[in-house]
């Protein structure tokens, strides 16, 4: 159970939104770890038996117990600057699981990114290798907006 009305009140996971908005002040963003690992397993189940791994676009939220939980989960990592890979670093992201996606404008997190020394492949030259390892078809990425898919 994620978000819900109970008796008139909007819960999340059963607390009551305004009694977290009493102790936290407002605003506060409230996250649903039962929702969140849900969409996760719903993403790797419609995946099962490819060679794929769910990677979550840190530009989305960066939010440090949003990026733990998907690393324990699994989950693997689509950055786009230094500082992104910094904070899925410091979530518990593996660097094996993180996918930075070059913008020729940030040359400072593309500076931040090698000086790390982590091998974060990119599409082209992943799709590369995967074409040397045999596979049929080059790499891709495949963007999903979870909401857009129930709509």
């Amino acid at each position: 159970m994620s978000f819900s009305d109970r008796n008139g009140a909007l819960c999340a996971e059963e607390v009551p939104l305004e009694e977290i908005a009493r102790r936290f002040g407002t605003p506060c963003y409230v996250y649903s770890r039962a929702a969140i690992e849900s969409a996760y397993r719903e993403f790797v189940a419609a995946l099962d038996g490819r060679d794929a791994l769910v990677c979550y676009s840190v530009k989305a939220n960066s939010n440090l117990a949003v990026l733990a939980l998907l690393a324990r989960l699994g989950a693997g990592f689509d950055i786009v600057s230094g500082g992104e890979l910094a904070r899925v670093m410091a979530a518990g992201g593996e660097a094996s699981k993180t996918l930075f996606f070059r913008r020729r404008q940030d040359r400072g997190g593309n500076r931040a990114c090698a000086q790390k020394r982590h091998r974060l492949p990119e599409r082209r030259v992943a799709g590369r290798a995967r074409a040397h390892r045999g596979h049929r078809r080059p790499l891709g990425a495949a963007r999903a907006n979870r909401a857009a898919c129930e709509s």
